[in-house]
């Protein structure tokens, strides 16, 4: 109870803060008053007891015992805990919570039991890693990632960036989703790496210094299925439900001391609360804000600036805004979902596809055959990929790629014989090549694995 009451008052800002305070000077005050009284009973007891041996002097004896219980209680929890100011103002149940240890550096740490070693290795040692470059251009030596941003290196070690979420620069570990730590090698804590290391994670929004509250079960709970399947998993779409679960768990904010727990859209009438681009919002937040632009406080276009957000977690919170708000009043959002559809892996392609599946069709065929067309016409096959993904949701047959068919068909027969075309070391200029999807397979939904393509061609731009 009196714990309840201590977080009810830390909830209301710097006064709050204060009179949970001396709510909790108050308490350590009276048991020590008790302990001491109970202790002086004791040694009146003793005294009285030495000299005659009488009832009073056995009774209060019995104060000692109760004395030492008391005095014990200050570390225990549960019953024998009742005075324990410490347990009133953390949950007992995690701090009885086993500390692990962290897992031991190596090519693939910590992930290497989870996800196929050999897969992942063929993975990465086929993609192109690159220094890491920070927002603000500065460049990271000590860190590469993928072309496709979804891996990370770091001293020879490999980690898929969806799955690791804070850096303790004291303890030298990255934390994982899961609840585990991995420990980096004594290299890593030289000043600038530990440097570089904060600046990878600040760059990507808000990161944690100290391991996330229940982050196994919340882990699990996101994921619902045996951790050895994991490389079959949408990552990123796992890490915006975990950070979800994290954004709805007020405790696990405080212990991080992240900003944003009493969540204010809009400061002063009319300053935006920045929190909506650095890190994900619960429900409640997501509803606060979408209440907040229906009464015109401020404008959806205000949330529409795509490259604010911090990292592709913090995208998913206007998709939610607008699938709160519903169709006419994220009219305004179209562009920006259209935006989140350009490429499947990430954490907002399936939310915002769900989100457009609510607009006028007549609007969304308009909107598809322009992009489409862009898609095509600058050879991004992933661009392209994602339109036809929402094209078939909404069962529709996108006009342009049609006449993409009927071109290619007409190519085909054009050559005499397509699959001499296809041989030749000199392909004619006018060939159109396919689609290649391969790279799905490690990434991405299993709904959007299963989406064939259809062997529809796109035109390479000249």
């Amino acid at each position: 109870m009196i714990r309840k009451v201590i977080e009810y008052f830390k909830e209301g800002g710097p006064v709050g803060n204060i009179l949970a305070g001396l709510i909790y000077i108050c308490a350590w005050g009276v048991r020590w008053v008790i302990t001491m009284l109970l202790g002086m009973a004791a040694g009146l007891g003793l005294t009285l007891w030495s000299q005659n041996s009488s009832l009073i002097g056995l009774a209060c004896t019995v104060g000692i015992g109760i004395s030492f219980v008391i005095s014990f209680s200050i570390r225990l929890d549960g019953p024998l805990g009742f005075l324990n100011v410490d347990a009133l103002l953390h949950d007992p149940k995690e701090a009885r919570r086993k500390v692990k240890k962290p897992d031991k550096f190596s090519d693939l740490p910590h992930f290497e039991k989870m996800l196929k070693k050999d897969q992942v290795m063929n993975i990465v040692n086929s993609s192109q890693f690159s220094p890491y470059k920070t927002k603000d251009g500065k460049e990271l030596k000590h860190i590469t990632v993928s072309e496709d941003d979804k891996w990370i290196c770091m001293f020879g070690g490999y980690m898929p960036v969806d799955l690791i979420c804070g850096y303790n620069r004291k303890k030298n570990v990255i934390y994982t989703i899961d609840g585990g730590m991995i420990g980096l090698p004594l290299r890593a804590k030289y000043f600038g790496v530990k440097n570089e290391i904060d600046a990878f994670f600040k760059d990507r929004g808000v990161y944690y210094t100290d391991m996330p509250r229940k982050a196994d079960e919340k882990f699990d709970k996101a994921f619902q299925r045996p951790d050895d399947v994991l490389d079959k998993a949408d990552f990123s779409r796992l890490r915006y439900l975990w950070e979800k679960a994290n954004a709805s768990d007020k405790d696990g904010y405080l212990r991080n001391k992240q900003s944003g727990y009493r969540y204010i859209p809009i400061f002063n009438k009319t300053e935006i609360n920045r929190t909506i681009f650095e890190r994900v919002l619960s429900d409640v937040e997501v509803a606060k804000t979408a209440d907040a632009i229906r009464k015109k406080k401020a404008p959806l276009s205000s949330f529409l600036h795509f490259t604010q957000y911090k990292n592709e977690f913090c995208v998913c919170n206007a998709v939610e805004v607008m699938n709160t708000l519903r169709y006419p009043a994220n009219a305004d959002g179209m562009s920006f979902l259209f935006k989140c559809i350009r490429d499947v892996d990430e954490a907002y392609f399936g939310p915002a596809v769900d989100v457009l599946k609510t607009f006028p069709k007549g609007n969304l065929h308009k909107k598809i055959e322009e992009e489409v067309k862009k898609a095509f016409e600058s050879g991004d096959v992933v661009h392209a990929a994602g339109v036809m993904y929402l094209a078939k949701e909404i069962d529709y047959e996108i006009e342009y790629v049609e006449e993409m068919k009927k071109a290619q068909a007409e190519a085909a027969e054009n050559a005499g014989n397509a699959e001499a075309a296809e041989s030749t070391d000199q392909p004619e200029a006018n060939a159109i090549p396919k689609f290649d999807y391969d790279e799905y397979d490690a990434y991405g939904t299993e709904e959007v694995q299963g989406f064939e393509a259809g062997g529809v061609a796109y035109q390479k731009k000249v």
